[in-house]
């Protein structure tokens, strides 16, 4: 019996290795100031100041501590600020004090993370129904001393995705996690796959944007999660040669009055700035000042001249909206110029239509182009419009941003169904096998018994001492 317990014991840690879900997948949701007027102008500021946040199950007792996602730091940690009580539910708010598995191990390390304030600690973390203990974090202790009664410390998670400073980074999420062997790989991408699908000549609604709960999947690649809508002879990576998730680009540029250089009076406008900086964090697009003053010359000025289009400034940013009337629709979209991103040595072009560069609400079309009035900067940075039409994967450990290039010949439908076969027959011959050892070992188990019964009889025939004559005496 004890063989068969470890056979068993073998077999669930296979079960496990190859079936469980080597996958961290945390559902998202968007966050913004909701206190902002209702107006056309703070609509912009929801659009730069949106944060991507998930839920991690903490401590024990067990509370929901909100989490932010961000990719401009690399920091596993936890944050508080005061806020007012309100009608909160005390019971719910997450308190070091308060759980029976934090650990705070400064005093262990005799340093310092960040500041004087900070500590380093461990807590009991839940993610997918898994329990995590003793998971390493930075706590940025808030030192305040707050004696409103009126107000409270809420503590949050914070999540970096940023390029990891060095290979061995201790206090990262996802370096956690690949030690811990939770996950296998450094890859992490975020997945639309509940946004819907527009056909030409439908807009996204900014409410429609906002309620969206994309995933996070964290160890896995895009193919193997999906390998019916991603093909993994496609899978391309580029290198970021920087802290930050970048894409260095040969050309940028769009064509002027139409959206193709067919037309004899189209003018191809080149763009400098090939720098183009990935942060999901805003809606919005920053551009370089000389994209932003073409377009507004090109496209715009028309409809701010008749005052369908207005301008929108505020201390840091310019951007353009316009009213949605009987003068102003769709059809005026389309005539909008295509955005062009190309990458010579993949020998792709990534390409942005009205579609992906207006967004509706209100009766409004907000242009997700602004320009930082405070900056001549001649870089791009994008994170909605890019992540939300291609499908980037991200690479911590190896600095790499992967895509999967729609040009790139994928294998004909015989080698697809051969491979799928492939599949199959391997898992009929594993389950067989398993079925097989089973069977090998009820078998075994029944003439193992047989043959400790046969034996037994013989002992007892043989219960007698056989003397010969010499040895009577």
């Amino acid at each position: 019996m004890k063989n068969a317990f470890i056979f068993i014991f073998i077999i669930e840690k296979w079960f496990r290795l190859v079936l469980s879900s080597e996958i961290i997948s945390l559902e998202l949701q968007y966050y913004y100031d909701q206190t902002l007027p209702n107006s056309s102008y703070s609509i912009f500021e929801i659009l730069d100041k949106t944060y991507v946040y998930t839920y991690l199950k903490v401590g024990d007792p067990e509370y929901n501590i909100k989490t932010f996602i961000s990719m401009e730091y690399s920091y596993f940690s936890m944050s508080s600020k005061y806020e007012p009580i309100d009608a909160k539910d005390l019971s719910q708010i997450y308190n070091i004090n308060k759980s029976n598995t934090f650990q705070n191990i400064s005093l262990l390390d005799k340093y310092y993370i960040k500041s004087i304030n900070d500590i380093a600690a461990k807590e009991k973390f839940k993610i997918n129904s898994m329990a995590i203990k003793d998971l390493d974090f930075i706590y940025e202790s808030n030192n305040a001393n707050m004696e409103n009664s009126s107000l409270i410390e809420i503590n949050y998670m914070n999540i970096g995705l940023q390029i990891l400073l060095n290979d061995k980074f201790k206090y990262n999420f996802i370096s956690l996690l690949k030690e811990r062997k939770i996950i296998d790989n450094y890859n992490w991408f975020i997945l639309f796959d509940q946004l819907p699908k527009k056909s030409k000549g439908e807009m996204y609604n900014l409410d429609e944007i906002m309620n969206n709960k994309p995933k996070l999947l964290i160890g896995i690649l895009p193919h193997v999660y999906n390998p019916k809508k991603y093909n993994e002879k496609q899978f391309v990576q580029l290198y970021s040669n920087n802290f930050q998730w970048v894409i260095y680009f040969k050309y940028i540029y769009y064509f002027s009055k139409n959206n193709t250089n067919n037309n004899a009076n189209s003018q191809k406008r080149s763009l400098y700035g090939n720098r183009v900086e990935i942060d999901f964090n805003t809606l919005l697009i920053y551009s370089p000042s000389l994209y932003y003053t073409y377009i507004k010359r090109d496209f715009f000025n028309e409809y701010l001249s008749l005052n369908i289009c207005h301008l929108y400034e505020d201390n840091s940013i310019e951007g353009i909206f316009c009213e949605k009337s009987k003068n102003f629709g769709i059809e005026n979209l389309k005539l909008f110029p295509t955005l062009y991103f190309e990458y010579i040595e993949l020998n792709y072009t990534f390409e942005f239509s009205y579609q992906d560069l207006f967004l509706e609400k209100d009766n409004k079309f907000l242009f997700l182009i602004a320009v930082d009035i405070n900056s001549e900067i001649d870089e791009w940075y994008i994170g909605f419009s890019f992540l939300k039409k291609y499908q980037f994967v991200f690479n911590q450990d190896s600095k790499t941003i992967g895509f999967y290039n729609p040009d790139l010949e994928i294998e004909t439908n015989s080698n697809s169904k051969s491979s799928s076969s492939k599949y199959i027959l391997y898992i009929i011959i594993f389950i067989s096998w398993i079925i097989f050892i089973f069977i090998g070992f009820f078998i075994g188990k029944y003439f193992y018994k047989k043959y400790k019964t046969k034996k037994r009889a013989n002992e007892l025939d043989d219960n007698y001492e056989y003397l010969s004559g010499n040895n009577i005496n």
